[in-house]
């Protein structure tokens, strides 16, 4: 799921040349991040407390990009849109600013992460990035669950 998620995005991005915000590349980073923790979980099938670990892992990451995502669902649909300017993009920022100040900026979106680009069945890229990492989230619950046993 994580890889045809990123696999789409940048096929969107290239294809019909969407703008990338810096909240749409953290969530990337994300799903870049979650691609060879479930690969490694899966061939190696590890159990007890490793299998724990992984799960932890997992879930961290996919709460960390449903926290992200929510801020950008956040943007697109509810934000006032005088409070909403337009910033860098998140390879600027990071030469710009410290890494921290940089990462808080990008976090608190922009005008480009409250755009609506492109829908699919009438949902922005945000919404379906949230309802991925709400979806991988269960998976790692589950995961850490069948540890148990």
């Amino acid at each position: 799921m994580c890889i045809a998620a990123v696999g789409g995005a940048l096929f969107l991005e290239h294809q019909y040349m969407l703008a990338v915000c810096p909240l749409c590349i953290l969530q990337r980073i994300i799903f870049y991040i979650l691609i060879p923790v479930f690969l490694l979980g899966t061939l190696l099938q590890p159990q007890r407390l490793i299998g724990k670990i992984y799960s932890f892992i997992l879930f961290i990451c996919a709460f960390a990009g449903t926290l992200l995502a929510s801020r950008q669902v956040w943007l697109q649909y509810f934000a006032p849109p005088q409070k909403i300017t337009c910033s860098a993009s998140l390879e600027r920022l990071i030469k710009v600013h410290p890494f921290l100040d940089a990462m808080k900026i990008a976090i608190l979106g922009s005008g480009e992460c409250s755009e609506i680009d492109f829908t699919i069945l009438g949902l922005s890229l945000a919404v379906w990035s949230l309802l991925l990492f709400i979806t991988l989230a269960v998976i790692a619950i589950l995961c850490f669950r069948q540890t148990s046993r």
